[in-house]
């Protein structure tokens, strides 16, 4: 595993922007369009474009730890743009899925296992 840019689509869930959110979709998915009339389930390859996130690995004497950002729909989640949640949740965004939320993975990891955020030294 290496590390990756983060894509067009989470960046513009980031911005809640929903015009580039559908411009960035169509993008990678140019039948987006027939898709979305058809009224068929999202097919997988539209599910993996949409759940994509930015990935990263530490390595310690322990082995590698792999990291991964917000996806698109908690990125816009968490700016508070429903609309562009509702969009990406139509074409098979996976709510259940976990990143970090902050770029600083120990302070992530250590506030996912004691739920509240600690000082590293």
């Amino acid at each position: 595993m290496g590390e990756n840019k983060e894509s067009e689509i989470a960046l513009a869930a980031q911005a809640g922007d929903l015009d580039r959110v559908k411009a960035a979709v169509k993008a990678e998915f140019p039948n987006i369009e027939q898709h979305i009339l058809s009224g068929a389930p999202p097919p997988l390859a539209l599910r993996l474009i949409i759940n994509r996130t930015q990935c990263w690995v530490e390595s310690d004497d322990k082995g590698d730890w792999p990291w991964h950002t917000l996806t698109p729909a908690a990125k816009a989640a968490h700016c508070g743009s429903a609309e562009v949640l509702e969009y990406l949740l139509k074409l098979g965004a996976d709510p259940f899925l976990r990143g970090c939320y902050d770029e600083d993975v120990y302070l992530s990891a250590n506030t996912a296992v004691n739920h509240e955020p600690f000082m590293r030294q």
